[in-house]
């Protein structure tokens, strides 16, 4: 608490042999510490390689949270922010990234089905209704239908494999209505 408090005014605790000093936070020189490792320094610069989100969002994320002094350096080839601060500081972004560098697909089966004659639009907006995924309805956040008009396909996101298997028989039955609806 007692370093809290020195933070917010500027200053930190430095060990100079024996002695506990309590210095400004400008005159101490930041070391490269590693995550776990970041309650020993008072001030500390730590690489964070991030693995689920760009950099570029995840500096966007951050900026509402921390100073703009507390990133360091950018590296988009290897989608990494180096952050300095204090103990307290590299923490709120410790937490910020473990909430926000995820894999969104972790646990989803995922199927890319292309269409023959549908719109996908149409048949993403069709099989929501059946599936009743649309915001509020029964299966909101546990299958999703994402179209692509450039690819002429409709991408299908699911924790329940089972749904797969349901989507693409309802995918077909509108495609093919569809391909009959156009020849006639």
């Amino acid at each position: 608490v007692f370093q809290t408090l020195l933070e917010l005014n500027g200053a930190t605790l430095e060990r100079r042999g024996d002695v506990v000093a309590v210095v400004p936070t400008s005159e101490v020189t930041p070391t490269f510490v590693t995550p776990d490792d970041v309650n020993g320094a008072p001030r500390s610069i730590v690489v964070l390689p991030l693995s689920f989100i760009s950099v570029t969002e995840m500096v966007r994320l951050l900026e509402p949270v921390v100073s703009p002094e507390a990133i360091v350096h950018v590296n988009r080839e290897r989608n990494l922010i180096l952050v300095t601060g204090s103990a307290a500081e590299i923490e709120t972004i410790l937490e910020a990234v473990k909430l926000f560098d995820i894999d969104v697909l972790r646990g989803k089966s995922v199927a890319f089905f292309p269409l023959r004659a549908a719109d996908p639009e149409a048949v993403s907006d069709e099989l929501r209704l059946i599936f009743d995924s649309g915001e509020g309805g029964s299966l909101d956040g546990v299958v999703d239908f994402v179209p692509n008009e450039r690819l002429g396909s409709v991408l299908v996101i699911t924790s329940r494999a089972r749904y797969i298997t349901e989507a693409e028989d309802w995918i077909r039955r509108l495609d093919s209505s569809a391909g009959r609806a156009r020849r006639t």
